[in-house]
């Protein structure tokens, strides 16, 4: 429901944005599945690059595309006893349009994909199998498809690939971090989210919560940093039409330091919901 809410503010409130149905077998995005590893073992982690090429001045969108948009992903064929065990994006740009704002990434992003070989697991070599989809925008709007596959090799003479170093190397994007400042819930406060961040060990300006859920908060609502003694203390303002707050919050908190460099931190946080 919300992919197809989220189509219709695209064809909407941006009209110069129109979904080209008939242009869906042309893409403008590519993507390639490269293992870490040159061959594995049962009970190893398979650790994945996937690059997405984008052509010149398109965009796709991040796992929460934002106001309009469809998120970017990829559903893999797996064998029996391997499993995909964990995603992580880059953080994303953000795309201001009128009351709107979107999170999206031009030219080239790559994410990473994890799978586990059970330690049962008895066959030989296998292919990983990846199926994508997007949305990708410029003046219009055209839904792309894609796929991909690499093979797994089972054996103990393993190496690095260094076409998986490649596909990271001069991103544009940067992956949040988990350590290095202690980023925790404040408070739910006059319907806003309020993060306390202490230890950042430099200054904070323009910084920004990018939430993993797509309909939490109010993406293009400006978001107040306010520091207080050696804290700082950050809002995120909620849609009006939550009523109930989210036991948990996932996403990732950016902010340009002192020299101009930005930051990028993974964010958890909990919340209690308090009994009327």
């Amino acid at each position: 429901m919300k992919v197809f809410f989220n189509l219709i503010l695209v064809s909407i409130f941006i009209p110069s944005l129109i979904i080209a149905k008939e242009e869906q077998k042309k893409t403008d995005v590519d993507f390639k599945i490269i293992p870490e590893r040159t061959s594995y073992m049962p009970g190893d982690t398979i650790r994945t690059a996937v690059p997405f090429n984008i052509e010149e001045e398109w965009h796709i969108y991040w796992e929460n595309p934002g106001d309009a948009g469809i998120p970017s992903s990829i559903e893999f064929d797996l064998p029996k006893g391997v499993e995909l065990i964990s995603t992580e994006w880059p953080a994303p740009a953000i795309l201001k349009y009128s009351i709107f704002a979107n999170f999206i990434f031009e030219s080239r992003v790559t994410v990473r994909y994890s799978f586990l070989i059970g330690r049962d697991y008895k066959g030989g070599n296998f292919l990983i199998k990846g199926n994508g989809k997007w949305l990708v925008c410029k003046e219009k709007c055209i839904p792309g498809k894609g796929r991909d596959s690499t093979i797994i090799v089972i054996g103990k003479n393993s190496s690095d690939n260094p076409d998986y170093q490649k596909a990271f190397d001069s991103l544009p994007y940067k992956f949040p971090e988990d350590d290095g400042i202690n980023i925790e819930l404040d408070n739910i406060k006059n319907h806003e989210l309020v993060l306390t961040i202490s230890n950042p060990e430099t200054e904070i300006s323009k910084a920004y919560f990018f939430p993993r859920s797509d309909d939490l908060f109010a993406h293009a609502a400006e978001q107040i940093t306010e520091k207080l003694g050696s804290k700082y203390i950050h809002r995120i303002k909620f849609e009006k039409h939550i009523k109930k707050y989210p036991e948990s919050i996932s996403g990732i908190f950016g902010f340009v330091t002192e020299n101009g460099k930005r930051l990028y931190y993974n964010v958890d946080v909990k919340y209690k919901q308090e009994k009327q």
